[in-house]
């Protein structure tokens, strides 16, 4: 007896051993015998769970350090679980992301799009075709095509086309979340703001139709879709500076009537914040005229300084504090006079010039407020990295512009070109001759226009 219950035992253990083997690679590196999984079957699942939870660590903390192939390899690696709890349609985005970052757009179309779908519960074919019969509900010959090309705060794009033999038109859907703020002030300013002010209909995209669904709290903005290529700065400064002539004209009183209408001034910018963070670019030139706003923005800045250990641009930072703060210059900002509707991403990204036409448009009206003139300008010249002295030759210092900006106003154009110079340098050592010229130069630059704003008394 004894020995036929041994070699039952021992066939017994052959046979767990052999099982263990083909799940060892799914238990965390051990092997558990067969009749314990039999016993405890929640093991598998626990285990499971674990190892979903694991990969999703390791995928976060990748993302944080921009490594983007070790990011997409833990995040496959949740989806392979099949694990209910974990494989929702915020992995997919993120994955998404994470292609988009290594330019892998393909897979991140096939990702977004695979959002879009579990967040909705709805095949995105079938959104389009009700996108398509509110675009076009009389004829309904629309060629349409999903892409995620990139860019911040949307799902991707659906571009249509009539395939009609008299006439060709193109439209673009833009799909973002109806939560976002930044989502409900694009709509607000084309269905909105534009209808107010005519004139920036004709720098703008024809608004066709704003959708929203609840499945997924998705929204759909479809425009016109606009040619044109992205402008160069020198052979294409007039076409940009036309386009801040016509965005400014409308003024801080305007837009505050107008967002008197709405139950929050958020959509505007409008908010007193106390102490608002200088990388916040909207809230805090909206309200640069405040001295909160100037200390936090000098606080930020020295604490940079120090940080990168650059001792010897202090000075620069003192002369610059002295100037501005020290003499509250802000004061002398009156929003009233010289606060308008400003776009908050104005790059050449965002601009497109038909030359064919004389047509020019700005697209993404996503982050707009209302701040000091020249706000714009200044951004688009600090992302085209251009030095100082280029900037100050052929805008600052062109006859051809003088009149886009007041005194007071370049003063501002000048400050706003340092705080951004300060939110591009996270890491760059200021012994760079770029860096410390362009501090250096902007900060002298800044002095003459105080004295001369002091000597003429006004603004």
């Amino acid at each position: 007896m004894k020995n036929k219950y041994k070699k039952k035992k021992n066939e017994r253990d052959i046979a767990d051993q052999s099982y263990s083997r083909i799940i060892k690679s799914r238990i965390w590196g051990y092997t558990l015998p067969l009749r314990k999984l039999i016993a405890f079957p929640k093991n598998l699942k626990i285990a499971n769970t674990n190892k979903a939870k694991m990969h999703i660590n390791l995928a976060e903390q990748a993302m944080k350090a921009r490594k983007w192939e070790k990011a997409t390899f833990h995040w496959q690696k949740v989806v392979e679980l099949n694990n209910p709890k974990y494989k929702t349609a915020d992995i997919y985005r993120k994955t998404g992301i994470c292609y988009t970052a290594l330019k892998k757009f393909d897979l991140s179309t096939i990702n977004f799009k695979k959002y879009i779908e579990l967040n909705t519960g709805l095949q995105l074919d079938k959104i389009i075709s009700e996108l398509e019969g509110d675009i076009e509900p009389k004829t309904g010959n629309l060629k349409s095509k999903y892409k995620y090309v990139g860019g911040r705060g949307n799902y991707g794009f659906i571009e249509h086309e009539t395939y009609e033999s008299n006439y060709n038109n193109k439209y673009l859907t833009k799909i973002t979340s109806q939560k976002s703020i930044n989502s409900q002030k694009e709509s607000i300013f084309y269905s909105v703001i534009c209808e107010q002010y005519p004139e920036l209909k004709s720098i703008t995209p024809h608004l066709v139709n704003i959708k929203t669904m609840k499945e997924g709290n998705l929204k759909f903005l479809t425009l016109e879709k606009v040619k044109g290529k992205r402008p160069e700065v020198e052979q294409d400064l007039k076409y940009i500076v036309d386009l801040q002539r016509i965005i400014s004209s409308v003024k801080f009183k305007n837009m505050q009537h107008l967002a008197s209408q709405f139950e929050s001034k958020k959509y505007f910018c409008l908010n007193d914040l106390s102490i608002p963070a200088p990388k916040r670019l909207e809230a805090t030139f909206a309200n640069i005229s405040k001295g909160s706003t100037n200390e936090a923005i000098f606080k930020w800045i020295y604490s940079e300084v120090y940080a990168l250990g650059e001792k010897n641009i202090i000075h620069l930072i003192n002369k610059l504090k002295y100037l501005i703060y020290n003499a509250k210059m802000y004061e002398k900002l009156d929003s009233v006079q010289n606060f308008a509707l400003q776009h908050g991403d104005f790059s050449k990204y965002n601009i497109l010039i038909d030359k064919k036409t004389s047509n020019v448009n700005v697209i993404d009206w996503r982050s707009y407020f209302i701040g000091p003139v020249g706000f714009d300008i200044a951004y688009f010249f600090r992302k085209e990295m251009l030095t100082f002295d280029s900037i100050d030759k052929i805008f600052l210092s062109n006859p051809r512009y003088s009149d886009l900006l007041t005194l007071i106003e370049k003063i501002f154009f000048v400050y706003t070109l340092i705080i951004l110079l300060f939110l591009n340098i996270t890491g760059i050592k200021f012994n760079n001759e770029y860096y410390y010229s362009y501090l250096k130069q902007a900060t002298d630059r800044l002095e003459i226009l105080v004295t001369e704003l002091n000597y003429c008394g006004g603004r």
